[in-house]
């Protein structure tokens, strides 16, 4: 009797736990495509570290390819994107960052961001997300001479200091959260990755 009651239990929970995960599921589906994305199908983004960045947006800002630099992908209803966006007026290099609206027009991540952050005008912006296909936020994409060489995503790009981190670790300044020592670049860069 006892075994009997414990195997109906376990598989009521069992149900109950593919239910709950079913309605998570739904939940983040519901969401993207209020957001406006079609998730059926999504191709990885082409962010990855080596590939050319588009030649409209190199032509758009050549002194800014030709030196280090970064662009913030953003969106307007994100939360944390709203926040960091808020908190950037700290960091050091923000005349380096290039901002693209990913959701939105950008109007409330403009509002937060600091003056010195440039934001790409359309239709350079939507070219630049139809050829990295950024769908998710916040992302930071770093680049020297026109060429991706670092990518924060999520989790990697969420804070200022996670931002800092990247920014240092990738163009070989000292990371102030390492205790001023500069540690093993490359070791960084994946695990900022």
């Amino acid at each position: 009797m006892i075994l009997a009651i414990l195997l109906v239990l376990t598989a009521a929970t069992a149900l109950l736990t593919v239910a709950f995960l079913g309605t998570l599921r739904g939940l983040a589906e519901m969401r993207l495509r209020l957001a406006g994305h079609d998730f059926t199908g999504l191709e990885p983004m082409r962010t990855d570290p080596g590939r050319p960045l588009p030649e409209d947006l190199k032509a758009a800002f050549p002194a800014w390819a030709a030196a280090p630099g970064g662009i913030l992908f953003l969106a307007d209803d994100c939360p944390t994107c709203l926040r960091l966006a808020g908190e950037l007026g700290s960091f050091p290099h923000l005349d380096r960052l290039l901002f693209c609206p990913v959701a939105g027009d950008g109007t409330e991540i403009r509002e937060r961001l600091p003056a010195a952050v440039t934001e790409i005008p359309e239709p350079v912006a939507a070219g630049l997300l139809g050829a990295l296909n950024v769908w998710i936020t916040p992302v930071l994409v770093l680049q020297q001479d026109g060429y991706i060489v670092a990518r924060g995503l999520a989790s990697g790009a969420e804070t200022l200091e996670a931002i800092e981190h990247l920014w240092n670790v990738t163009f070989g300044e000292t990371d102030h959260h390492q205790n001023g020592k500069e540690g093993d670049r490359w070791a960084l860069i994946s695990e900022a990755n």
